[in-house]
């Protein structure tokens, strides 16, 4: 695992893949702002799960009880809070039923075939312990989860903002129909249009589709935070109170979960940055921020055809240098860069001209990746869509692994 420097400012919690962990050691003058906005007057909003892993060690892990429902919520899983439900708030109810509705399609398209293929090809290839380095995800962190369920930490990077989280019992009217709108690609289609999306977040930030997609993937929430990276590389978590201090670094938001099923503590760090050549040159630490994460697997998806492009070549380099692994659509590095640094590649699904939004930049069009495709008798069917692509027959999916 990552050793967390600086990160935690509790040594349990930096710790706690290796030794007994307990949330208890973070007192209320530790936790960040969104997390005291969603507090209650209860006296302990927190519920403790206990794993015993091999060699009898225990971890103890304490979801935010407020944090959890507040992700609860969100996702439209009723069934989760139904203790703490307002069954006279109609916005609620509907939000409820409408968000089952277009999560089921999601699932049944897209999500539970995804993860069957994952299971049979990309859990086997997979080491122990690894991170997930996600350039141009925007918030999601639900393919990043489906398909590599058991990373250490997940490091995304997006240009949507980062915001507060409004008290969870006093919601702004409309704001559980906007996050739904928000998301109407990604029930549609599992991608984000990211114009689409911030028009309907602004104010909120992405911090409440990350936590829809935790939750809906059967996580509980330990602790949110702000953090700022360092000119070093080092992150450190402030509070809202304190972000003027940190207005010319690069901001990240930190949340810390689990899944009940296991005995192990997860990371998300998004950081709303630009990634192109002139936004990397500004903002070294950024790279210095990504190289103290060892042993990373590189996610790229729906990302607008950017490594193709000459204004990204900094970000092209570095997941060739500093990553050991990459699974992505054709939106991703060109094919012939992985061949020209002797990669390994394996192919799945098929290929064709990108969509009508990239179609007229012919330099998007691979032809290299095409002979690929129809040369290569290893290639296999899929049968959900990853990508630009709306169906399983125009969508390509590579892994890719250093020799």
């Amino acid at each position: 695992m990552f050793m967390f420097k600086n990160i935690f400012r509790s040594s349990a919690l930096m710790l706690c893949t290796f030794v007994l962990y307990s949330c208890e050691t973070l007192n209320e003058s530790e936790k960040s702002s969104d997390m005291a906005n969603l507090a209650t007057a209860q006296a302990d909003t927190s519920r403790t799960i206990v794993e015993t892993k091999p060699k009898d060690t225990v971890i103890l892990l304490k979801e935010d009880v407020n944090l959890t429902r507040f992700a609860y919520l969100a996702a439209g899983l009723r069934d989760k809070i139904v203790d703490s439900i307002d069954t006279n708030n109609s916005e609620q109810e509907e939000h409820f039923s409408s968000f089952e509705l277009n999560w089921s399609k999601l699932e049944n398209k897209h999500l539970s075939k995804l993860r069957a293929w994952r299971k049979e090809n990309i859990t086997p290839k997979m080491p122990a312990t690894y991170n997930i380095f996600y350039p141009f995800s925007g918030p999601d962190i639900l393919n990043a989860v489906e398909i590599f369920p058991d990373a250490e930490n997940y490091i995304m990077f997006g240009l949507e903002p980062i915001a507060n989280l409004p008290k969870l019992d006093s919601l702004p009217k409309k704001y559980l129909a906007d996050l739904q709108i928000a998301l109407a690609k990604t029930f549609a289609l599992n991608y984000f249009i990211t114009s689409n999306m911030n028009e309907k977040l602004k104010g909120k930030g992405v911090t409440p589709i990350l936590l829809i997609f935790l939750a809906r993937t059967g996580h509980k929430i330990v602790n949110v935070e702000r953090f700022a990276i360092e000119k070093e590389g080092k992150i450190k978590p402030f509070a809202n109170e304190e972000l003027k201090q940190y207005a010319n670094f690069v901001k990240g938001i930190h949340i810390s979960f689990f899944h009940p099923d296991k005995n192990k503590l997860q990371h998300l760090y998004f950081v709303s940055t630009d990634l192109s050549d002139a936004g990397l040159k500004r903002k070294p630490e950024v790279f210095a921020y990504t190289r103290s994460f060892p042993n990373k697997t590189t996610l790229t998806k729906s990302a607008s055809y950017l490594l193709h492009n000459g204004g990204f070549t900094m970000m092209r380099d570095y997941i060739l240098e500093d990553t050991e692994r990459v699974l992505q659509d054709d939106t991703g590095i060109p094919y012939i860069h992985y061949i020209k640094h002797a990669w390994q590649v394996k192919l799945y699904g098929n290929y064709a001209k990108p969509v009508k939004s990239f179609e007229s930049n012919t330099n998007y069009y691979q032809k290299e990746l095409l002979a690929a495709y129809q040369t290569d008798s290893t290639r296999q069917k899929i049968e959900f869509s990853f990508g630009y692509h709306s169906n399983s027959a125009a969508t390509s999916v590579i892994w890719a692994e250093k020799k």
